[in-house]
Formats: structure tokens, C-alpha cells, sequence
């Protein structure tokens, strides 16, 4: 979801649930997020152009990595 734009932003989606579904971030390099992750056994879900933080680590969030 690059903007063009420098510094963090947020989107917020509504929804029928009043919580916290998931949250995608957007990292500089997906392959030095995916080896951090990974050296940590923290990779969940890992797709093209995505990666996921495994739940068990932060209390069951869905957080996903982008770039």
C-alpha cells in the first residue's frame, strides 16, 4: 500500500466486530524482515508478497509484513 508518502500512516477499516482484526506493516526489505523472523522461528504464512508474524508471538494478532 505504498502512498509515496515517508513516515508511519494508518487505515482503519470498519467492521461488524468492534476489535483489532489484523495489521499490516510496511517494511523497507521483505527478505531482511523474513530472515529476522525466521532466525527466531517467528515466520507464519509466508506468500509472495507478504509475510506473517506468528500469532503465538504477539498474542494472536494477525500481524503481516509487506513491502
Amino acid at each position: 500500500m505504498a502512498t509515496g508518502r515517508t513516515g508511519p500512516g494508518i487505515r482503519i477499516v470498519a467492521h461488524e466486530r468492534n476489535e483489532l482484526l489484523s495489521l499490516v506493516l510496511e517494511v523497507a526489505s521483505l527478505e531482511r524482515a523474513r530472515s529476522f523472523l525466521d532466525k527466531r522461528g517467528m515466520t507464519s504464512d509466508v506468500s509472495e508478497d507478504e509475510i506473517g508474524i506468528s500469532p503465538n508471538f504477539v498474542g494472536c494478532l494477525n500481524i503481516r509484513l509487506s513491502e
